[in-house]
């Protein structure tokens, strides 16, 4: 298995360590309503941020996680 590696300037990674937002939760982009990241443990306390991009014609929904 790879090892996550923390990177607090990677996009997402300030979203996915909100102490406000749920353990795993997927947020969207700030700039872009087409990006959202999926956010995994590290192991260590904190979430790495995985980038997804959404299908031709959708946008991410934070509220919805979808």
């Amino acid at each position: 298995m790879a090892k996550l590696e923390r990177d607090d300037t990677a996009p997402g990674y300030e979203e996915c360590n909100d102490p406000r937002r749920a353990p795993g939760a997927m947020v969207a982009d700030k700039e872009d309503c087409h990006v959202f990241y999926s956010c995994v443990s590290d192991g260590r306390g904190e979430f790495i941020p995985y980038q997804h991009t959404c299908a031709p014609g959708t946008a991410f929904e934070e509220s919805l996680q979808m």
